[in-house]
């Protein structure tokens, strides 16, 4: 069994839909323990737009901190500078056996870019990606080709596809609707939503 499974983010909030995401990858993959790691400052956002990092790890405590076997970890917020994959997955190889990888959850949107990350053939070393289906972005032999990645990197890529049907919904449209006024309560785990309204949080978000 593969003891870990990691599913880092922004979470600038975190919605049910990355709370159905880690349902279905505890319960689809062989692993003891699920941690969520939302960014500190994000390499490709930098801190444009998003909200402190010590305030949407806390929602991800309300957000995730009941499910079982699910844990969070402040480790790229404590940092002091962009954080990438590559060095959280170095962080959290002392908690696995030697030899093992652990899983790392991406959206499908994401394997386009891949090859920009950076040290990807490092990340792909260190970690089986898994992939959660994002609505327009299947993941497709004819997707996988035109990626800079070997033969069996596309077979483990194509094996390791979460087994979840494809939504529209995002961070981005919810802090696009809280900043024009609209309701996102069937959208939000219950606590996060009324930490966001108690803090604030996104209501000069508009557009």
């Amino acid at each position: 069994m593969t003891a870990l499974c990691l599913f880092g983010g922004a979470f600038d909030p975190p919605h049910r839909t990355h709370l159905r995401i880690v349902q279905a990858a505890l319960a689809q993959l062989p692993v003891e323990r699920l941690v969520v790691v939302p960014t500190g400052a994000h390499p490709h956002k930098g801190h444009c737009g998003l909200a402190p990092a010590p305030t949407r790890l806390e929602l991800c405590q309300l957000a995730f901190g009941q499910v079982d076997r699910v844990e969070i970890s402040d480790f790229e917020v404590r940092r002091e500078r962009a954080s990438y994959t590559v060095e959280t997955l170095e962080h959290f190889r002392e908690y696995v056996t030697a030899g093992e990888r652990p899983y790392w959850i991406i959206g499908s949107d994401n394997l386009a870019v891949l090859p920009t990350w950076h040290r990807h053939r490092d990340v792909l070393r260190l970690a089986v990606l898994v992939t959660f289906p994002r609505v327009g972005f299947a993941v497709t032999e004819q997707l996988l080709s035109g990626l800079d990645l070997s033969d069996a990197q596309r077979a483990e890529i194509a094996a390791h596809v979460l087994n979840t049907s494809p939504d529209n919904v995002s961070s981005s449209e919810i802090r696009r609707r809280i900043g024009a006024g609209l309701a996102t309560d069937d959208l939000l785990p219950p606590a996060v939503a009324r930490r966001i309204q108690e803090l604030g949080l996104y209501r000069e978000v508009g557009g």
